[in-house]
C-alpha cells in the first residue's frame, strides 16, 4: 500500500470540496475505489496518471449510482437523528459524485470546480431547473431539503441515463 499526495490545481480549488487543499490517497486502489473519492479520478487524469482509454466512464457512472444508493440511506439516518454535521460531509461527497456524473455521462472528466455552473452547462443530460436546484444544495448541504433535492436529481439523472443506454443498445443492434 503506497500513499500518494494529490495537489489541487487552481481550477479545482473549491472550499466546499477541498477545504484543506491537497490530500493523500492509496495508489493501489482500483478504479471503482478511486471513484468513491469525489473528483480523485479527474485530478489524477488531470495530472497525467490515467490515459483516456483507461477510464471506462459508463462503468464509473453505474458505480456512482450504486454508491449514492448506499450513502443515501446513511444520510437519511443522519437527518432522522438530526445530526446535520454527520450528514454534511456525506452530502458533500454526494454532491461531488453528482457533479462527476454530469461530466462522466458525456465521456469527459470534471475540469473546473471554481465555476461549477459553467462546467455543467455543457452536460447533455440536465434535469429540469438543474442550476437552481444545485445552487440551493450547494448553499446549504446540511439541510434536509438539500438532501431531498439531491436525491431527486440523482433519480432523474439515472432515469435519463438508462434511457440513453437503451437507445445506444438499440442502435448498436441495427
Amino acid at each position: 500500500m503506497s500513499k500518494q499526495n494529490v495537489s489541487i490545481p487552481e481550477t479545482f480549488k473549491n472550499p466546499l470540496f477541498f477545504p484543506d487543499g491537497d490530500f493523500i490517497y492509496d495508489d493501489q486502489c482500483n478504479l471503482e475505489q478511486l471513484a468513491a473519492v469525489p473528483f480523485l479520478i479527474d485530478l489524477l487524469y488531470y495530472q497525467g496518471k490515467f490515459e483516456q482509454e483507461e477510464l471506462k466512464y459508463e462503468q464509473l457512472v453505474g458505480n456512482l449510482f450504486y454508491l449514492w444508493e448506499k450513502e443515501k440511506t446513511e444520510i437519511a439516518d443522519d437527518f432522522k437523528r438530526r445530526d446535520r454535521t454527520a450528514a454534511r460531509s456525506k452530502m458533500i461527497k454526494g454532491i461531488g459524485w453528482y457533479l462527476s456524473l454530469l461530466h462522466w455521462m458525456d465521456g469527459r472528466g470534471v475540469d473546473d470546480l471554481t465555476d461549477i455552473f459553467q462546467s455543467i452547462s455543457k452536460a447533455t443530460v440536465q434535469p429540469v431547473n438543474l442550476n437552481e436546484r444545485l445552487s440551493f444544495i450547494l448553499d446549504a448541504p446540511d439541510h434536509y431539503q438539500s438532501f431531498i433535492q439531491l436525491s431527486a436529481l440523482f433519480d432523474e439523472t439515472e432515469k435519463k441515463w438508462h434511457t440513453i443506454e437503451r437507445k445506444k443498445q438499440h442502435t448498436d443492434k441495427n
